[in-house]
């Protein structure tokens, strides 16, 4: 009799034992490496995991170039930490041909219809899930009109403020214009007064008054407006550079998982999320970018460093 309930408590124990495991296996975790800001990543995180409760989300937030530089580690060294990315698509697609190669999965989206073919690799490693726009960011109490680049050109006394970092919108001159002619574009702009700033950086200091000029993205002038800042962003950029961010997908055991939240962020819940923190939606049925916006597209690693490298020594040229 003493043996029997010994025994039937030791079923009981394993029981529950088996219970709580399977429990936990059917909770995922996925980790969600994004260049996106932690506001935007978090709302993103607790809209999905509110209609997805068997799916929890752990994010790593890194700024888009030391995000590639992570993940093109993990790749050489066999190790799949993420498994989304949302990222820069110039900046990680500069390596697309070696993460093709046993790190990212291909994944072609349920929203696939609605985005447009140029927003998403046929091959299926990559979807765009947002774009802003590049252009002239001002002080209207120093220039009252809207300033174009010539404008910008011929003003010899105030400072521009310019990403001497991230060479994005120089990629996007250089296939708009020509090398050649994005190359002077670029020097007479800049002669004799860029100032090197970072890009989130650039619409602050602007709306303190300590600038009166520079080249940032859109969304961080909206941002800024919003909470009574004086700043515009010139309607006049021409032209208009657009980057674009996209989600990849690694290999692994949680690739069904990574889909359903991929899917999410490219649904019109998650495209209003992105729209809500400035971006444009990649959505054809949902708010367009404005027409003659140049798309920069994918460029090779040596054409990145190329660029790179003029970039910088025209920037910082005194």
């Amino acid at each position: 009799m003493l043996f029997y309930r010994k025994r039937s408590f030791a079923f009981l124990v394993l029981g529950a034992f088996f219970f709580v495991a399977s429990s936990f296996s059917e909770s995922f975790a996925l980790m969600l490496c994004t260049s996106l800001r932690p506001s935007e990543s978090e709302s993103l995180r607790q809209v999905f995991e509110r209609e997805n409760p068997d799916v929890k989300i752990a994010a790593v937030r890194l700024h888009a170039q030391d995000l590639v530089k992570k993940i093109v580690a993990e790749a050489r060294e066999g190790k799949k930490d993420c498994d989304v990315i949302i990222s820069g698509l110039v900046a990680t697609g500069t390596y697309l041909q070696e993460l093709k190669n046993g790190y990212l999965a291909r994944y072609y989206p349920l929203a696939g219809k609605v985005i447009p073919e140029e927003l998403r690799d046929p091959e299926g490693y990559w979807t765009a899930v947002y774009q802003h726009r590049f252009g002239i960011v001002y002080s209207p109490e120093i220039f009252p009109i809207a300033p174009s680049f010539q404008d910008l050109a011929r003003e010899r006394e105030q400072k521009l403020l310019i990403d001497s970092r991230n060479p994005i919108w120089y990629l996007g001159l250089r296939q708009y214009f020509g090398a050649t002619k994005a190359r002077e574009f670029l020097k007479g702009l800049t002669e004799g007064k860029a100032v090197g700033a970072i890009n989130n950086i650039i619409p602050m200091v602007i709306a303190s008054k300590r600038a009166s000029a520079g080249i940032a993205s859109e969304r961080m002038v909206k941002d800024l407006k919003g909470k009574g800042a004086l700043i515009e962003w010139s309607e006049k950029t021409r032209p208009i550079i657009s980057s674009t961010g996209a989600v990849f997908l690694s290999r692994g055991s949680n690739l069904e998982q990574a889909k359903r939240f991929a899917d999410f962020v490219l649904s019109s819940g998650g495209q209003g999320i992105l729209e809500r923190s400035g971006y444009f939606p990649v959505r054809s049925d949902m708010q367009k970018m404005s027409p003659g916006a140049h798309y920069v597209r994918q460029v090779s690693l040596k054409e990145h460093q190329e660029a790179s490298a003029e970039y910088v020594g025209i920037v910082n040229q005194r």
